[in-house]
């Protein structure tokens, strides 16, 4: 079992990791489920949990066994437990808040590769709060909209080429575009959000200024944006 001192020598992609982990359990909690992860929004998109867990498991942070009872959200065909395995030197809460403060540290002392892993991870974040912003919009203008990777690939590109508070203009105006057609069936949240990339190829073929849309917010951000972001 990994010391403290251990811990802090991590890369910072296992050190937030971990620390997201850690702010979703009780000092007196030495396992979860997949399930409580989510309800808690520990990563920014359902599709990153995989990612999540192979960081830990690979650093022999967590243990996963598959649980008995189905999992809450249909994104997943498996509920899992996951058990720490972690030094006891101290409690979670005291190991988190040691992590923040390497995590801070290391932010503004990362090497190129560090660097890029870093930002890849802020796109990540970002891609899933821009979703749960396209859901939170459409849901407000009556569609029906299901949760996609895909569409989560595409808000990723988006954001690549440009800022969260733009992505979230193009998200506006494509949600706004759909609801005049007044669709009667679900729709993916890909359609949206294929519908933000043409826009944005449209802004980009006049050369006009995509502005800043800062009138929905979300008050659900996941742990691990609060972190980075």
């Amino acid at each position: 079992m990994l010391t403290i001192s251990d811990i802090l020598q991590l890369d910072l992609d296992t050190q937030l990791t971990l620390a997201a982990l850690l702010t979703c359990v009780k000092d007196d909690q030495n396992s979860t489920t997949l399930s409580e992860l989510v309800l808690k929004k520990c990563a920014a998109h359902n599709s990153l949990y995989e990612d999540f867990f192979v960081t830990l498991m690979s650093n022999k942070l967590i243990d996963l066994t598959e649980a008995d009872q189905k999992p809450i959200n249909d994104d997943f065909s498996k509920e899992l437990l996951v058990s720490l395995c972690i030094t006891d030197e101290c409690s979670h809460s005291e190991l988190k808040n040691r992590l923040i403060k390497s995590i801070k540290k290391n932010i503004h002392n990362t090497n190129k590769e560090d660097s890029d892993s870093l930002n890849e991870m802020r796109i990540d974040a970002l891609a899933g709060e821009a979703e749960y912003c396209l859901c939170l919009y459409a849901e407000k203008n009556n569609l029906n909209v299901k949760s996609s990777t895909y569409s989560f690939q595409i808000l990723s590109s988006l954001l690549e080429k440009g800022s969260f508070w733009q992505v979230k203009m193009l998200i506006f105006r494509s949600v706004m575009a759909i609801s005049k057609a007044k669709p009667t069936h679900q729709i993916d949240t890909a359609v949206v959000s294929e519908k933000a990339s043409e826009f944005y190829l449209e802004y980009a073929k006049e050369k006009q200024k995509i502005e800043h849309y800062d009138r929905l917010t979300t008050n659900r951000s996941s742990v691990v944006s609060e972190l980075l972001i």
